[in-house]
C-alpha cells in the first residue's frame, strides 16, 4: 500500500526551491499564508489522486492546465508580481 502522506511530504520537499522562489515574489506579510496554502494544495492533490495509476498523456495535459489556473488565481490573490 502507498503512503500518500509520505509522498506529499516528499513532493513538498522536492518543490521547495520553486515554492521559495514564488514566496520571494510576494509581500512579506503574505508569504506564510501562501506557503501554507501551497502545501495544503499539494497534500490535497496527492490524497485525492490514485498515486499508483500513471496518467496518460491527455490526463497529464488537462491536469497541468488546471494547476496553472490554480497558480494564477493564487498569485493574484497573494499579490505575486511574476510567477
Amino acid at each position: 500500500m502507498v503512503d500518500k502522506q509520505l509522498i506529499a511530504e516528499e513532493l513538498i520537499e522536492l518543490l521547495q526551491p520553486v515554492i521559495t522562489n514564488a514566496l520571494a515574489q510576494t509581500t512579506p506579510e503574505n508569504r506564510e499564508d501562501l506557503r501554507q496554502e501551497l502545501h495544503k494544495k499539494i497534500i490535497i492533490k496527492v490524497l485525492k489522486e490514485d498515486v499508483e495509476k500513471v496518467p496518460d498523456f491527455f490526463e497529464m495535459i488537462n491536469s497541468s492546465k488546471e494547476e496553472a489556473k490554480t497558480i494564477s488565481v493564487l498569485s493574484e490573490h497573494h499579490d505575486i508580481k511574476e510567477f
